[in-house]
């Protein structure tokens, strides 16, 4: 099946779009991301067989107990909490808890030999089992638990994201610490004794606690300091975002020395708390391990030469999700994709054609996909579409400049209209449009490589609706991916709010691979773009729906209430605009849409956004 992140443009509601996009029903499950910003320390104490809250006032109280050896401590972006309780040491023995912030104790997965660190790792966590010398990749979704990587004693971990390439890995693996990052390279760092606890922050500096009482410093492509020393036994180290505190604080347990201590940014390290025998510890609000930040979508002046393309929507039949199984198993769960997207707009003249944004990012070789736009055969959808684009044509802009177009597809090559066909896209209408094409991913070290833009207008200057896609038709197994989508169009009153479509689901068979995405509505910010746009909406409001059509989020201001704007702040993709919304969602596979309105019934030119920010390939 063809699993599609969609992204369309319509005058109908959330439910009818949900109709529209597909015959048949997804299970559908959706984490609400409304962390606290208070920061309040969650820390396992060896001593009681507790987890302790401390509020920023180094005041306590008692969050969970009755654990036999807490290790290991996470939170997901729901506010899950995961604690890793060795017992007594023995092969199997170990089990992981899911807590909810109530203090509801559930078994998340058990027969675990000796699990000690655990982090959050985009959708999934890593639990370091150090009983069996490997490290677990454990789905937060329930699914199959596999082997992430083979080692020799790990302890802590940490999993953060540098850039928009994927997630690097940190594990504190005995002598040394192996950071692993997204593309597979490994490098081993020597921190000058045993690591117990290794954190990093979002510069790129690694702290690390030995077994000689020494916090080591690592800088971005440096050597191996010592940062601060005389602690007694360190281990878990953990770090508080400057959004929350102000400056970079570092966070040390101090197990045997019975006290937590905090270091700022110079190395000055202070007595948070006293008491017990800390363990490992981690922040409520730093519950979403940072993320990418994404290169921003290009909004181009519209300038280019079409060719000729045409197609319907093919129906897409979904796979049930599968049943969780948290018990640990060595079967690798393949990576969720965005394999592909659409943008369904109200094409216009000038500045309000049909614009959808898109980024290929992942690896080095280029990703080979099918772009069509299409308009007539709208009108014979499932929900038929009044006023469709009567003749589309569409343009696809390459990061160096250039320009490919097509206005009907049967105007492509013999050759592409082969492929054309033999993946089920030739359009149902000879008006259509397709284009194929082999495109670059992105290079970090290029400024603008990996992102290109289709632009859809009408030929002759027609107006109407019309619905612009991109498939993904590589191999599966191919590493680059599209990974940030966005449309541009007007947004009106009524049925005529901006509504964007989106269906997330994995290639393969097994649905259980979840997508964390940023959903985005801009508007006052068009009108400081280059070049600016015209009658910007003023003040959008954001609804995400479920395949019911139930909002099961909104925004107003991205900003409100505050613990939003922390996890906004933390993906690097928050607004310009006080007045534009932005939320943070973990999508299951399944149909949602974002709806996008004015505030007041305002109207004008608002920018939908969804940026795919977790896609962390496992390292064998």
């Amino acid at each position: 099946m063809k699993s599609i992140l969609r992204f369309p443009r319509s005058s109908r509601t959330a439910k009818q779009l949900a109709g529209w996009l597909v015959t048949a029903a997804f299970s559908c499950a959706f984490g609400s991301h409304a962390f606290a910003a208070a920061g309040d320390l969650y820390v396992t104490d060896l001593a009681t067989g507790s987890v302790i809250i401390y509020s920023p006032d180094s005041s306590q109280r008692t969050f969970a107990s009755g654990l036999i050896n807490p290790q290991g401590i996470a939170f997901d972006q729901a506010k899950n909490l995961y604690v890793a309780d060795a017992g007594d040491g023995s092969s199997g023995g170990g089990i992981l808890y899911k807590y909810t912030l109530a203090g509801a104790r559930t078994v998340f997965a058990t027969g675990l030999s000796n699990p000690i660190g655990v982090t959050l790792d985009g959708s999934d966590l890593l639990v370091s089992e150090n009983g069996l010398d490997r490290v677990l990749r454990v789905p937060l979704n329930g699914a199959h638990v596999s082997i992430f990587r083979t080692v020799t004693a790990p302890q802590g971990l940490d999993s953060h994201a540098f850039n928009q390439t994927g997630f690097t890995k940190f594990i504190a693996d005995g002598p040394e610490v192996l950071k692993l990052t997204p593309d597979g390279v490994v490098t081993d760092i020597d921190p000058g004794d045993g690591s117990r606890g290794v954190v990093a922050d979002d510069s790129g500096n690694v702290f690390i606690s030995t077994d000689s009482g020494q916090i080591t410093k690592v800088p971005p492509g440096g050597t191996p300091t010592a940062f601060v020393t005389g602690y007694t036994d360190p281990h878990g180290l953990v770090i508080k975002p400057k959004f929350v505190s102000g400056t970079t604080l570092v966070y040390v347990a101090d197990t045997a020395g019975h006290k937590i201590f905090q270091i700022t940014a110079t190395g000055t390290s202070s007595t948070f708390v006293t008491g017990g025998e800390p363990n490992y510890l981690v922040f409520e609000n730093d519950s979403t391990t940072p993320t990418p930040t994404p290169t921003p979508t290009v909004t181009p002046t519209p300038t280019a030469t079409p060719t000729p393309t045409t197609s319907p929507s093919p129906t897409v039949s979904p796979s049930p999700t599968v049943s969780p199984s948290p018990t640990p198993a060595p079967t690798p769960t393949p990576a969720p994709k965005a394999l592909n997207i659409s943008t369904r707009v109200d094409v216009k003249t000038g500045d309000n054609v049909g614009i959808g944004g898109f980024i290929i990012s992942g690896g080095n070789a280029p990703k080979t996909v099918i772009l069509r736009a299409l308009g007539p055969s709208l009108a014979n959808a499932t929900q038929p579409v009044a006023n469709p684009l009567a003749n589309p044509l569409m343009e696809l802009h390459k990061p160096d400049g250039t320009v490919v177009t097509n206005d009907n597809w049967k105007d492509n090559s013999d050759a592409d209209q082969a492929i054309i066909i033999a993946h089920d896209l030739d359009p149902k209408n000879a008006l259509e449009s397709v284009i194929v094409a082999t495109l670059p991913p992105l290079d970090p070290s290029v400024p603008g490589s990996g992102v290109y833009t289709a632009i859809v207008r009408g030929a002759g200057g027609g107006n109407g609706v019309a619905l612009i896609e991109v498939y993904d038709i590589d191999d599966p197994s191919a590493t680059a991916q599209l990974a940030n989508i966005s449309t541009r169009g007007f947004v009106g009153t009524d049925d005529n709010v901006l509504i964007g479509g989106i269906l997330v689901g994995p290639e393969q068979e097994d649905l259980s691979a979840n997508a964390t995405v940023v959903v985005r509505a801009l508007g006052p910010s068009l009108a400081d773009a280059q070049p600016p746009v015209a009658g910007p909406l003023l003040d959008p409001f954001l609804d995400l729906h479920n395949a019911d059509g139930d909002i099961i989020a909104s925004n107003d201001n991205w900003q409100d209430p505050p613990s939003n704007a922390a996890i906004i702040r933390a993906t690097g993709l928050a607004p310009t605009k006080t007045k534009e919304s932005a939320l943070l969602a973990n999508l299951l596979p399944g149909v949602y849409t974002a709806v996008v309105s004015g505030v007041n019934t305002t109207t004008g030119v608002g920018l939908v956004e969804v940026y795919h920010i977790a896609s962390p390939g496992a390292a064998q």
